[in-house]
């Protein structure tokens, strides 16, 4: 179990990291990481919730130019560099969030070519929801309205259906 603060260290790199892909590409980026609330980051949970993230971003038709994969205290997280048009890449990633099954818990960032983050907002989607109920997720978070293992019990039911329905493909 990590601490808040190397939480935070890990995020603050995660921003570095960011910023250097940028200088060094000149192209937008995908950044992922893991809507797990808790300290604990790196859970089978989201370590399933990663791995599908990773497969829907690589099955986009989207020219990806260099990719890295980290396990850090703030959680699994990963940095596309994308030869393509932010917008499009933020569309198609809020697509992804709002359709798969795991979506809701992948967080799927996209920067332009000059660092600026790509709002939902700015896409004219609509904000995120709590994983329990309609309200706004940052109220449920900031008034901590469902407790975290009803949280983590919900994800847990989520992933357990989600490789219920992979096995039943195979």
């Amino acid at each position: 179990m990590v601490i808040p603060e190397q939480i935070l260290e890990a995020k603050e790199a995660r921003a570095r990291r960011q910023k250097e892909m940028i200088a060094t590409y000149h192209l937008p980026l995908i950044s992922i990481s893991i809507n797990i609330p808790g300290r604990e980051k790196s859970s089978h949970d989201a370590r399933v919730i990663f791995e599908a993230a990773l497969h829907e971003i690589k099955q986009q038709k989207f020219h990806i130019m260099t990719e890295i994969n980290l396990n850090t205290p703030s959680g699994f997280e990963a940095i596309f560099c994308v030869h393509a048009n932010a917008h499009e890449l933020k569309n198609a990633m809020i697509s992804i969030e709002e359709t798969h099954l795991l979506g809701r818990f992948m967080d799927l960032d996209v920067m332009d070519e000059q660092g600026m983050i790509l709002s939902r907002a700015a896409q004219l989607s609509a904000k995120r929801t709590c994983y329990l109920c309609d309200r706004p997720a940052i109220v449920c978070a900031r008034e901590q309205t469902h407790s975290l293992a009803a949280l983590l019990r919900h994800i847990h039911e989520k992933v357990e259906h989600f490789e219920h329905n992979r096995k039943t493909r195979l």
